[in-house]
């Protein structure tokens, strides 16, 4: 499963503002990871970026539709949502097409998809929906392209919304087929390198290379415990460059106003909240709703899955991450920084293929360790 976010190939602060040069370029990397896995492997989800944001939050389609508006004011604000998703949808598939790949486009509210708790997740006749079509166009040898979508809610139908509709994000599509078609791997591909500890540019921001779950359930509902997050620091005692281990957390449900939290260095106070590029239109929670899909998504999944996040415009890179060992992937991967990350995730309990997976890619990687939530901090420098 590989999700292509909006703001990789929009200028989401204007509306339906296509980034083309972006858009080929990661389709020229979907087309080195498709050669490396072959037909019937991959599916492609795309955000909608500048294509659909403003006008779902325009018209509060995220909950059926402002309160007190009328109901064919929000059933056009739909249908304007709809055509902007579906117009993006079209270069996408446009530019896969151009590079070579037989891209098929599968909107989901054609498909039958719908929702419930105001989008939160797809109901189980959507989500089977949704699922028979996909695995319909892999049978014939086509790549499904998906993109969020405005669907039928069984939650704002419940309620006084204009109309019964809600946002199906990209990430929940992602997260959703990814365990009924029994995926191996998500990625995520984003404008920034992945998750970081502050925001782009700011003092202390640094790349986390790795999230670390626990495999066994958080004590408290709609939680993840977090046994460590690996960060790439550029500072380190002597002046190396190298990887340091950040223990134990809590992540919680964005959709609960939970919170996403990092533990200090070696045990040290001054939590910091994961952070990433900010600021545009979005109804659909950003990129800490996004981490926690993916969390969620792994630990559905189980031990030897990963959930990937990160700039991986590069097909080398997708490649090196999703199918260890082909000759596309053969100049990614590799270095000392990698090999470090390795052997730290094995260290800390994860499975030889996701930690191959981490290693193998540039940016964040969501994985499962050690069962049990353990109270240290080390460091690592990148030769060992």
């Amino acid at each position: 499963m590989v999700k292509i976010g909006g703001s990789l190939i929009t200028d989401k602060s204007t509306a339906a503002t296509l980034l083309q040069e972006r858009l080929d370029q990661v389709a020229g990397g979907i087309l080195s990871l498709w050669r490396a896995l072959g037909p019937g492997n991959l599916v492609l989800v795309h955000g909608a970026g500048s294509f659909g944001h403003h006008e779902a939050k325009l018209y509060g389609l995220r909950r059926g539709g402002v309160v007190g508006g009328s109901p064919s004011a929000t059933a056009v604000g739909a249908t304007l949502t709809r055509a902007a998703v579906r117009d993006l949808n079209g270069h996408v598939c446009r530019a896969l097409a151009a590079a070579g790949l037989p891209a098929v486009a599968i909107s989901p509210a054609d498909a039958g998809a719908e929702t419930t708790a105001h989008g939160s997740s797809l109901t189980p006749a959507g989500e089977s929906a949704l699922s028979k079509a996909v695995a319909r166009s892999l049978s014939l040898g086509f790549l499904p392209v998906l993109h969020g979508d405005v669907v039928i809610d069984t939650s704002s139908a419940a309620t006084s919304a204009p109309q019964p509709l809600s946002v199906l994000s990209g990430d929940v599509i992602v997260s959703a087929l990814a365990r009924t078609l029994a995926s191996s791997a998500a990625v995520t591909m984003s404008d920034v390198p992945g998750l970081l500890t502050a925001p782009p540019g700011e003092p202390g921001s640094a790349l986390v290379r790795a999230v670390v779950l626990a495999s066994a359930p958080a004590a408290r509902p709609g939680t993840a415990t977090l046994v460590a997050a690996v960060v790439s620091e550029t500072r380190l005692p002597g002046g190396t460059t190298g990887l340091v281990v950040r223990h134990g957390a809590e992540i919680g449900d964005p959709g609960a106003g939970g919170s996403m939290r990092l533990g200090g260095v070696d045990g040290g106070a001054g939590d910091k909240d994961f952070a990433s590029a900010a600021a545009a239109p979005d109804v659909t929670g950003g990129m800490h709703g996004k981490v926690f899909e993916l969390c969620g998504l792994v630990l559905s999944l189980g031990e030897g899955s990963a959930c990937l996040v990160g700039m991986a415009g590069g097909g080398a890179a997708l490649a090196a991450a999703l199918a260890p060992g082909c000759s596309d992937a053969s100049a990614a991967g590799t270095g000392e920084e990698s090999e470090a990350l390795r052997g730290v995730l094995c260290g800390l309990g994860v499975g030889t293929n996701a930690a191959a997976r981490a290693a193998g890619f540039p940016g964040t990687a969501v994985v499962l360790g050690l069962r049990v939530r353990e109270p240290f901090g080390v460091a690592a420098s990148a030769d060992g």
